[in-house]
């Protein structure tokens, strides 16, 4: 099972944020029967990983929340505030056509389902691209089909990624991606803001 740790308050950036990081990684390997890890390094595109455990893990802040996910299996996790922006000309830049077609599909409905349909594939893309460490300009399969309609499941490179959306909170969107498996995870939002 993974683990999604979720904390409101000050969010740490960076390396500031790795204590915290590595005391609830304590608590996974506690929860798994494994040793705890201490020591996190980057890999050369920027992935945070422990050198010193399996656990893998995804860090992900806006505004006030900060989350992660913790796993035996690669993942990402991205969180976002949804917040006004000019969600056509950002999703241009970013989307495939059919991922277009699933945004003008979307937002048929008004500027509120556009907020949601761009924010759902938002966090989907950058929980990819934090599952393959190829960030977000990297290469990356289409997360709709021809028709227009998200895919929970993708097929990239030999390896299937599931997608999940993570209910946090009423004014972010959250999203899972997990590699090779669906798997059960559950959510903790008891991390108190000192950790």
């Amino acid at each position: 099972m993974d683990i999604i740790y979720v904390c409101r308050g000050k969010v740490f950036h960076g390396e500031e944020g790795y204590p915290r990081v590595v005391k609830c990684a304590s608590a996974f390997a506690d929860m798994i029967g494994i040793s705890r890890p201490s020591v996190i390094k980057t890999h050369s595109k920027g992935k945070p990983y422990f050198s010193d455990s399996t656990i893998e893990f995804s860090i992900s802040h806006s505004d006030v929340l900060w989350v992660c996910v913790y796993s035996e299996a690669p993942c990402g996790l991205d969180v976002q505030l949804k917040k006004e922006i000019n969600y056509r000309r950002i999703g241009e830049r970013i989307f495939s056509d059919r991922e277009m077609r699933y945004l003008e599909m979307a937002g048929g409905g008004g500027v509120g389902s556009l907020k949601d349909a761009f924010y759902r594939l938002w966090t989907r893309t950058e929980a990819f691209a934090k599952c393959t460490g190829d960030g977000i300009f990297g290469e990356r399969p289409e997360l709709a089909d021809e028709d227009g309609r998200l895919l929970d499941i993708v097929e990239w490179k030999g390896n299937k990624y599931y997608f999940s959306d993570v209910d946090i909170d009423e004014g972010f969107n959250c999203a899972l991606c997990q590699k090779g498996s669906r798997r059960e995870f559950e959510i903790s939002f008891e991390i108190r803001e000192d950790l």
